[in-house]
């Protein structure tokens, strides 16, 4: 099926998002729970900022290197992931540590290079050597698994982020699209949306941002709605209703969406 865009006209933010706050912060990633809550990685640290007090709670651990990854689509149970020592580490809503897991040690020689949550036990992670997708669950058994990404697509490369959404799982190769598979790793369908690493899920919808753009493309009807955001030099986009929360240079700033996106 040919892909159907549809240009929405670029709307003036001054009216379509409302500044609310600046955390201050060279923070490398970030994202937000269901709470809007905030969790931001600083130096390789943990970090989150509560919206209910304000007040921030802090987490790391010199001997798991410097994290990369933090999912924190369940918060209760908050996946941290360093790539470079191969360790996931789970915490709890005060970000103290729960339990460390090195899957390596039980399944195969080689580090893993990605890693999220799952909602349906365990979690999942890739292995490059494998070109494998795993969900695990904490007794060390494979649970789940992905066809060989390379037969899959010949043009995957490399995967730089993944999330699971309503029992699917979705992975972003940055110079082919998104993958998608159900819950026991069948593949579905490839979402023709390149050059993007990021992204979030919301119904039908993969959103991302491209320069100082917001793009929410429907991956069903394939229509394309962008929408203008009142920063440049955007790091990354998150969206939690009623807020939007970019990562700038200055920091993370906080927006009242006064808009209907969805």
């Amino acid at each position: 099926m040919a892909c159907m865009f549809v240009l929405w006209p670029a709307i003036n933010y001054g009216n379509s998002f409302l500044f609310k706050e600046l955390i201050k912060t060279d923070a490398s990633f970030f994202t937000v729970d269901n709470l809007n809550n905030i969790y931001y990685l600083e130096t390789g640290a943990i970090v989150k900022k509560e919206k209910s007090t304000g007040k921030t709670k802090h987490f790391s651990n010199p001997l798991y290197g410097q994290f990369n990854i933090i999912d924190s689509s369940d918060p209760l149970n908050i996946l941290a992931f360093s790539s470079n020592m191969g360790i996931i580490t789970f915490l709890d809503k005060n970000l103290v540590e729960k339990e460390p897991y090195n899957p390596q040690d039980d399944l195969v020689s080689e580090k893993p290079e990605l890693a999220c949550n799952s909602r349906h036990e365990g979690f999942w992670i890739y292995y490059p050597g494998k070109w494998k997708f795993l969900r695990i669950n904490r007794k060390n058994q494979v649970l789940a698994s992905t066809p060989p990404m390379n037969k899959i697509g010949k043009k995957f490369s490399s995967p730089c982020f993944m999330i699971e959404k309503k029992s699917r799982l979705f992975v972003s190769d940055k110079n082919y699209g998104i993958f998608v598979f159900d819950i026991f790793g069948s593949f579905l369908f490839k979402i023709p949306v390149e050059n993007i690493c990021t992204f979030q899920i919301k119904n039908n919808k993969i959103i991302f941002h491209k320069n100082n753009h917001l793009y929410l493309y429907d991956f069903f009807l394939h229509e394309d709605s962008i929408f203008l955001l009142p920063e440049k030099k955007i790091k990354m986009v998150n969206i939690n209703s009623p807020y939007i929360y970019l990562l700038t240079e200055k920091g993370i700033k906080k927006y009242y969406i006064n808009t209907e996106l969805f």
